[in-house]
This record gives C-alpha cells, sequence and structure tokens, in this order.
C-alpha cells in the first residue's frame, strides 16, 4: 500500500495501480519484473564467482552461524528511527542536520507528528544559496516539497523500486496506518541489502 501526504493531511492511500492513476508518474516506462530480473540476474553471477552451496553450508556450520531470512518488505531494510524536521526549521538548522548525519532527504514532520512534506539537500542548498543572492528564503516550508509519496511498511521491496525509478525518488517514507513515520527507506539501503547474504529476494 501506498499513501500521499499533504500540508493538509494524507490525502490517498491505496495500492501501487492506483496511485498511478491519482499521480502520474514522469516516466513510469520501467516494468518492476525486468528491474527484478536484471537483479537477480547479476545477484546470481555473484553466486557463480562464489564458493559451491556445499563449501557455503560447511563453512556456516563451521563457525555455527545461523542462516538468515530472505528479504521481501520494507520495513526489513528501512532505517529508522527518522531524523526529521519541522516546517518552521531554518534552513541553517536544516543544512547542519543533512552535513551532520551524512543524509540526502528528511521528512517534515507537523506538530502533531505528521508527515507535511519532504526536503533534500540539493533543495536546502540551492535554497541557501539564493538566499545569499537575493535575501530570500529562511524556512523549511517555504521549499519542502508538499506532495509526498509514502509505502507502508510491509510493502513489497519490488514494489519501493518500481516507485523509485518512476518517480525519480531516492527516498520514500515510510508510514504505518495510524499516519505515524516509522522509517525511511532510501535506494542506498536497496543497494547494501542487494550486496549482502541472503540477497534481496526479487521472485517470490
Amino acid at each position: 500500500m501506498f499513501a500521499i501526504y499533504t500540508t493538509e493531511g494524507r490525502r490517498f492511500r491505496d495500492t501501487l495501480e492506483a496511485l498511478y492513476r491519482v499521480k502520474k508518474p514522469r516516466d513510469a516506462t520501467q516494468n518492476p519484473q525486468n528491474v527484478a530480473e536484471l537483479i537477480e540476474r547479476n545477484q546470481l553471477k555473484q553466486r557463480q564467482n562464489r564458493m559451491s552451496d556445499q563449501a557455503i553450508a560447511s563453512y556456516k556450520d563451521a563457525i555455527k552461524q545461523p542462516p538468515r531470512e530472505p528479504v521481501y518488505h520494507v520495513y526489513q531494510i528501512m532505517s529508522s528511527p527518522v531524523i526529521s524536521v519541522k516546517p518552521t526549521t531554518s534552513l541553517e538548522q536544516t543544512g547542519e542536520l543533512f552535513q551532520r548525519h551524512e543524509i540526502r532527504q528528511l521528512p517534515v514532520m507537523d506538530v502533531y507528528h505528521k508527515l507535511v512534506g519532504i526536503l533534500t539537500r540539493h533543495q536546502c542548498q540551492r535554497a541557501l544559496l539564493n538566499r545569499q543572492l537575493n535575501g530570500r528564503g529562511d524556512w523549511v516550508e517555504e521549499i519542502m516539497t508538499q506532495e509526498v509519496v509514502s509505502a507502508d511498511p510491509i510493502t513489497d521491496i519490488r514494489r519501493i523500486v518500481r516507485i523509485m525509478l518512476d518517480y525519480h525518488l531516492n527516498a520514500l517514507p515510510v508510514v504505518d496506518e495510524q499516519d505515524e513515520l516509522v522509517g525511511i527507506v532510501s535506494r542506498k539501503d536497496i543497494l547494501r541489502t542487494v550486496m549482502n547474504e541472503p540477497p534481496l529476494r526479487l521472485f517470490a
């Protein structure tokens, strides 16, 4: 399930297919199955270059490392807790957060701790530069993206990949049924999972 949040609250919550009907992607040409196949092929090639399954099993027995479960859902790879800002947070404070925590996106939360926007590091840097030039732009609410797509914690990662590709997103906030922000998933989180064992499971 996916949702759309604005400064007025949640205005949509439904399936991926319904999301495409209410919010047209700029380039919805990617086929999720093709994306999955490309990543799966890459993983297969990597596995073929490793030790045999028998050798791996013997090695795991030797170090007594229990096998891990396959990764299917976004809650398994998301970052949590989430660093966030308020609409009234200054751009200077926001810029310091981006630099200190080495992150690229910040969810924007209102006084009721509800998602009302998202801000990227690039947006913040550009606004700070513009303010130096023309003296405008002091607060997060002036430059944040006010329509935010989010995902449920149990959303299939294949669908997260498709949303990121089609809407050109680097991260998605993860919001539960009570509209509580419980995490954020980035392209970096997905790539890190692909590199780990067990590999990211893209086929059911």
